[in-house]
């Protein structure tokens, strides 16, 4: 049975005229392209696409090597992106050609996938040899120095122009002034692309030496590509250091020996590092810790707990990839931080990963082993903090409160929800703390209690519920009267008064007890449109609704409460689904008393 042309894998280079008449073609392309491979090439361009690639043939009319990502029309009529280098053919006697090198985007991410594997596998066998591995692109005057680590857990020391980092060795008196000499020679073979070299230098490699080692370089010219050389090489320590530990290694210094992570004091100087020299730049941290890991320990022994320590390493690792490093910082606690994520729903996805991931550790496991958890604590800069002592504070206290709403669960610091509760202040601090104390249940019946013979005002009371159940707002839809009331928080102003309930069959989707749970508003997008629009507008993202009806046989006794948030969260327990019920059902209950004593 023959493939469809979108499972067919191109690769191709083929050869077509000024006119577009294709003249060569390898059998891949004419497999995917079927028939019409016969006719001009243009005609199975996306119609959309063939602008930019004309575009493109025209650069490539002045001699330059253009790359163009289109779209081609294969033999059942559907559309594949691809990846195209256009350059002038070298034949030209006989009229004008181009010369066309056609990768179907989804091979070239195979083939990106195992050259990215075979890198990581030879940065693996050079770590063997060397305690750091270096590369200079001689044509770009990129400099790279790097501590490797287990697959992406590479620390990078510099990246740069080789004459900087050569001045600042030397101007701040990191090179024993015995072998200037030879760390000249070093950046002279270097920036002169020698074929090999080796230089034995005293001198300070990374900023965490407190003292100079004696380095080995060992380099060698493996590559010219368009007239531009890379060295390549790698540095291990030769003459023993200062404190006479020849025998351990960079390695063995900076890695945690039980998880292979970072130990403290390697993750913490990389993350100072990171936040001040890339001033601006946003660097996440967070605070890892398995929950109840003593009772592990106590329950299945001291071997199994560092089983588990090395498992969740491992979590770690895999999930935060390239966008960062992972440390130990001490016992059961371990510490991440994160670039190259700008958005917040990144930062969760990490989290929310390492927390699944870590969850679902042993389920199938025949030794019947309780499920392990772990809770996390995060901050980012500069948003949150401008230096690493601050942010790594803020981090911590979050990791608290993670603990104390029942672990396993990540908090990510917000100013607006869990900046009073990081400076102890009242109101929110004490709430926070009843909360804790005496559980969710607690707070329900206070709110009760409270709210309905005024111990304290409305306005307390709902603070105190957004507080426990971390709402931005909470509304009161008076379906009879058609009028939407805030009842606590802040919205923008939105003339909104709830007639999405009485459209889009809206009512009916709430459940037998009367609530309605819409953790990500996006999924009622279609469903129900009008909706959608306006809680979309006043940026909520999710929400609890609640129907309270005091006598269901007239219709002027109908509301509906929505307890709101403005950003995505985790879904909510259900547990404080039916809290929220129990107090929805008390905010329409006083409502109604209070409209029946007015209109008399």
């Amino acid at each position: 049975m023959d493939k469809n042309a979108n499972d067919i894998s191109v690769n191709a280079n083929i050869i077509v005229s000024e006119y577009m008449n294709i003249v060569k073609a390898d059998e891949s392309l004419f497999m995917f392209l079927g028939e019409i491979s016969n006719f001009i090439f243009t005609r199975v361009i996306y119609p959309s696409d063939l602008a930019k690639f004309e575009t493109a043939i025209k650069e490539a009319d002045e001699g330059q090597q253009i790359y163009v990502s289109i779209r081609l029309r294969g033999r059942d009529g559907v559309y594949k992106w691809m990846h195209i280098m256009i350059s002038p053919y070298p034949d030209r006697q006989s009229g004008k050609y181009y010369s066309l090198e056609i990768t179907d985007i989804s091979t070239l991410k195979q083939q990106n996938d195992e050259i990215r594997a075979v890198m990581e596998m030879q940065t693996e066998f050079l770590s063997i040899i060397g305690d750091y591995l270096f590369t200079y692109d001689i044509s770009r005057d990129s400099f790279r120095i790097i501590l490797p680590g287990n697959g992406n857990q590479n620390i990078v020391l510099y990246e740069g122009k080789l004459g900087v980092w050569t001045t600042e060795k030397l101007d701040n008196g990191l090179v024993d002034s015995q072998s200037i000499q030879d760390f000249e020679g070093l950046c002279m073979a270097m920036a002169s692309g020698e074929s090999y070299f080796s230089r034995d230098i005293k001198m300070k490699i990374a900023d965490y030496d407190n003292v100079m080692y004696w380095y080995t370089f060992k380099g060698k010219r493996i590559l010219k590509n368009d007239d531009g050389i890379i060295i390549a090489g790698a540095v291990c320590i030769t003459h023993g250091k200062e404190d006479k530990a020849a025998d351990i290694s960079v390695q063995d210094e900076l890695r945690d020996a039980g998880t292979d992570l970072l130990n403290k004091k390697a993750i913490t100087n990389y993350a100072r590092k990171l936040i001040d020299k890339r001033v601006g730049h946003k660097v996440t941290i967070a605070i890892i810790d398995i929950d109840d890991f003593k009772s592990v320990n106590d329950t299945y022994g001291h071997m199994f707990g560092d089983e588990v320590l090395r498992d969740v390493a491992g979590i770690l690792k895999k999930t935060v990839g390239r966008n960062g490093l992972c440390g130990r910082i001490g016992g059961d606690e371990m510490f991440i931080v994160m670039e190259h994520l700008e958005d917040d729903e990144s930062i969760r996805t990490v989290f929310r990963t390492i927390k699944n991931n870590v969850s679902w550790l042993y389920h199938n496991d025949p030794r019947n082993i309780n499920k392990i958890t772990c809770s996390i604590g995060a901050a980012s800069y500069p948003d949150d903090a401008k230096d690493l002592d601050t942010l790594f504070s803020i981090a911590d206290k979050m990791l608290y409160l993670a603990k104390e709403k029942g672990k396993n669960r990540y908090i990510i610091y917000r100013p607006d929800l869990h900046e009073r509760y990081i400076l102890g202040e009242n109101p929110t601090a004490t709430t926070e703390k009843v909360f804790y104390k005496y559980r969710k249940l607690r707070i329900v019946n206070d709110f009760i209690q409270q709210y309905i013979c005024h111990y304290k005002s409305k306005k307390e009371c709902l603070e105190m519920v957004m507080s426990a159940f971390e709402m931005d707002s909470i509304f009161l839809y008076d379906m009879y009267a058609g009028t939407r009331y805030v009842l606590s928080g802040n919205v923008p102003e939105y003339e909104e008064n709830g007639e999405f309930l009485k459209e889009d069959n809206y009512i009916p989707d709430f459940r037998d007890d009367g609530i309605k749970t819409v953790w990500n508003i996006i999924l009622y997008e279609r469903k129900a449109p009008h909706m959608y629009e306006a809680f979309e507008k006043m940026g909520i993202k999710q929400f609890i609704q609640v129907i309270a009806c005091v006598d269901r046989s007239k219709s002027d006794s109908c509301f509906v409460i929505s307890f709101n948030r403005n950003s995505q969260l985790n879904k909510w327990p259900e547990m404080d689904v039916d809290y929220l019920g129990i107090i929805g059902n008390v905010i329409g209950e006083e409502y109604m008393k209070e409209k029946k004593n007015n209109d008399r």
